[in-house]
């Protein structure tokens, strides 16, 4: 009798389980096993966030070099306007 009543259950609990997590998403055509999305949409938004601390960072160490290069520019043509001045003076 027990062993009836456990086996309809679990015979429930599975068509129910195959009904909510593959027919009804594959009929609506989202994805199958919705029970588990939450962590899966969870682990998608640390991927997001790692992704863009990392454009963070990208972007920070081309702005450094961005600025070095300027003051690289800005050196260099100090020492060309010097050498202009003293090839002037001499000339």
């Amino acid at each position: 009798m027990y062993l009836k009543i456990a086996e309809i259950i679990i015979c429930t609990v599975v068509i129910w389980f195959i009904i909510t997590q593959i027919i009804i998403p594959g009929f609506y055509g989202t994805k199958s096993f919705p029970l588990f999305k939450k962590e899966a949409k969870l682990k998608d938004k640390l991927v997001e966030v790692q992704q863009e601390i990392k454009e963070k960072e990208l972007e920070e160490t081309i702005n450094k070099a961005k600025e070095k290069l300027k003051e690289k520019n800005v050196e260099e043509e100090t020492v060309q306007e010097t050498i202009n001045a003293k090839e002037k003076e001499g000339a």
